[in-house]
């Protein structure tokens, strides 16, 4: 079918569907503007060992994130087991559990309750996961049992400025972006899914602006808290408490496509005796924003 421009303009977007739709039931609405967020992550394991350069010094590791790893975002609820988003802690052998820091959803797949017209997607990453094996000369006196916990299996975000833990190729404080992020959101693959039948490519993560407070950090040319890839006709995510409706169980697959390499700097015993242990692994965790409007009449509460 051959369409102009003119008239292609004029096809209805996903938010004027639902207006319609809504307007055209007779009955009150609320019509609010709705973020939906979602967390995955991915896997950096130690390729070959540890080395340390002629002289003396830091030890380096080869760290690699091997292609085909994939999370199924928007599945799962706050609380649940993270798996399905390859979110897992020590050394992969247990999911990591998930809080609303990870999803506002109050069921995997849905909704909370609403129909929801998809207007745009950003991406953030959320934090980066250490796992480490601490040496017998591991400060246990001066830090928690929970913080030498949390960096053995790799269950807490390490927000590490001065890079006393962290590799410092990891973070770069001075312009404040990840740089593992940056490396990874060129090969994530976005791809729709409703009802576990797969639609089309989204984008890849480069083309995602950051969204929400990071905004400022990349502009993409236009410096705005609306700093997102934006869908020109939209995508609807219903509500699946409307009797007979289509698309109501939707996740956002994330591929990697490609390995990405990377060197990292450890402290290892060279420098600092027994204190640091050899390095497990790095987690990046990345966050997926669907902007958009909801749609949902009202009840006894809201």
């Amino acid at each position: 079918m051959v369409m102009n421009i003119e008239a292609a303009k004029a096809l209805p977007n996903a938010v004027d569907k639902l207006t319609m739709e809504y307007e055209a039931a007779g009955k009150p609405y609320y019509r609010v503007e709705r973020e939906y967020y979602s967390t995955g992550s991915v896997r950096f394991l130690i390729d070959g060992t540890a080395y340390t350069p002629g002289g003396g010094g830091y030890q380096r590791y080869i760290v690699k994130a091997a292609a085909g790893q994939a999370a199924a975002l928007f599945s799962y609820k706050a609380g649940d087991p993270g798996g399905a988003a390859n979110l897992f802690t020590t050394a992969g052998s247990v999911p990591l559990v998930t809080d609303q820091s990870h999803t506002n959803q109050v069921v995997g797949y849905q909704t909370n309750g609403e129909d929801f017209a998809m207007m745009g997607v950003a991406g953030q990453i959320k934090g980066v996961r250490l796992q480490m094996t601490p040496g017998a000369d591991f400060p246990t006196g001066q830090v928690t049992a929970a913080f030498k916990a949390g960096v053995t299996i790799g269950n807490l975000y390490l927000n590490d400025v001065s890079n006393d833990f962290l590799p410092p190729e990891v973070t770069s404080p001075l312009i404040l972006e990840d740089n593992f992020g940056r490396a990874l959101m060129k090969v994530l693959d976005l791809r729709e899914l409703w009802n576990q039948r797969e639609g089309d490519q989204v984008a890849l993560g480069r083309a995602l602006g950051p969204g929400g407070g990071e905004s400022y950090l990349h502009g993409l040319g236009q410096p705005t808290t609306h700093n997102i890839k934006r869908l020109s006709k939209g995508l609807i995510w219903r509500n699946s408490g409307t009797p007979g409706a289509q698309d109501t169980q939707f996740s956002l697959n994330c591929t990697l496509r490609e390995d990405v390499y990377a060197k990292v700097t450890w402290p290892g015993t060279t420098v600092f005796g027994d204190t640091f242990g050899p390095l497990v692994e790095l987690d990046v965790d990345y966050q997926i924003i669907m902007h958009g409007v909801a749609f949902y009449l009202p009840s006894e509460n809201r």
